[in-house]
């Protein structure tokens, strides 16, 4: 398990940049259509979101496999936005099946606090009343769903990659990925830290 230094953080910001001034009309066309795909699932009822998510893990994937190609020199074509259902599909299904599942629980805990306004805003795209931002209630929900899904985050952060690429099995995925993101949580902070500052400049 390789740790680095929490300056990576920072590089990481560097060599995404740099991947996207390399071939910025491939990423906007792949991004572009990733979304619209995810917007056509999202209206489909029920199943749909359901889908989306289960199709996360496969399509991250897709996009480090085009990440991958731009490094090497490579001009990314449409069809690697579909290369993730082609390496482990059925690990990477399994993972986004219990993605969904762990963020379901998450949202599900914080139900404790609001009544289920966090979990109606997310899941049902119902919108929180004025008086639950006003009293407190949607707060503590952020707040337990912070503390929650953070994890959850850890334990998916590497593990479709570590499924599609190493052959490890879900479960052993989540292992490393949550135990990589630990041990690398300076790198991590500083990541954050800087998607925050560019996010600040953008606005």
């Amino acid at each position: 398990m390789h740790i680095v230094a929490a300056r990576q953080g920072i590089l990481w910001l560097r060599q995404g940049w740099g991947s996207f001034r390399r071939s910025p009309m491939a990423w906007l066309a792949l991004v572009s259509l990733y979304w619209f795909l995810i917007a056509l699932l999202n209206q489909v009822p029920y199943i749909g979101p359901v889908l989306a998510t289960i199709f996360l893990p496969a399509f991250s994937v897709s996009f480090m496999s085009v990440a991958q190609a731009i490094e090497a020199g490579n001009v990314p074509t449409l069809s690697l936005l579909w290369s993730g259902f082609r390496q482990r599909p059925a690990t990477l299904i399994t993972l986004g099946g219990l993605y969904l599942l762990a963020m379901l629980a998450s949202l599900g805990l914080s139900a404790f606090a609001d009544g289920g306004v966090l979990f109606n805003w997310i899941v049902m795209s119902d919108p929180p009343a004025a008086d639950a931002i006003r009293d407190g209630r949607l707060a503590s929900a952020l707040l337990i769903g912070g503390l929650t899904g953070t994890p959850i985050l850890m334990a998916f952060w590497f593990s479709p990659v570590l499924a599609a690429w190493r052959g490890m099995g879900a479960a052993k995925s989540l292992f490393y990925s949550f135990f990589a993101s630990l041990k690398n949580w300076r790198a991590f902070l500083t990541y954050g830290m800087g998607v925050m500052a560019v996010g600040m400049v953008m606005s």
